[in-house]
Formats: structure tokens, C-alpha cells, sequence
């Protein structure tokens, strides 16, 4: 079961209401998840910069304690094997309904 499942199923029995942040707890920027998507798919193109959106954050690290001790809950993929996991549901025409 993957860890946002993992999470949706241990909340229906615990966590009493309580918004909890889902995730590793550690930042990763969008300029490290082009890269990586670049490199997994194959992608050629370049990166285009912009300026951040007006009301963007420029650093955001989500604190998973809560749901460690509210419901037992933490991460066990990795930010590599979750964007591995990702492309290839991308790149399966039998999982992806887009395809």
C-alpha cells in the first residue's frame, strides 16, 4: 500500500478530525523534481525560469509528527522511488486512463 493510502486508511480509525500533514517531512525543490523527472523520462527540454507566482512560497517543509503520533503513520517511500512509481503509471497505457 502506498503511504497516502496508508495514511487515508489509518485516519478512518484514528486522528479524531485532526488536519495532519502526509509527507517526508523534508523540502525538495521544484528544480530537483524537474531534474529527476528529466532524467527518469527522458525529457529534453530545459527548464524554463519565471519569476515565483505572487502568494507562492518560496521554502515549505510539512512537519509529519503529527501523523506519526496521532495515527501511527510514516513515510516509507522515498522521494526517488515515488517519482520512479510516478512515471511509470505516466507511462502505462493499462494504469493510466490519460494514455
Amino acid at each position: 500500500m502506498d503511504d497516502v493510502v496508508d495514511a487515508n486508511v489509518k485516519a478512518l480509525g484514528g486522528g479524531d478530525g485532526e488536519i495532519l500533514n502526509i509527507g517526508t517531512g523534508r523540502g525538495i525543490s521544484v528544480n530537483t523534481v524537474f531534474v529527476k523527472l528529466k532524467e527518469m523520462s527522458g525529457y529534453r527540454k530545459d527548464a524554463l525560469p519565471a519569476p515565483l507566482p505572487l502568494g507562492d512560497l518560496r521554502k515549505i517543509y510539512l512537519d509529519n509528527r503529527k501523523a506519526k503520533t496521532s495515527l501511527g503513520w510514516q513515510p516509507k517511500t522515498s522521494f526517488e522511488e515515488g517519482l520512479v512509481k510516478t512515471v511509470q503509471w505516466f507511462n502505462s497505457p493499462a494504469e493510466n486512463p490519460l494514455l
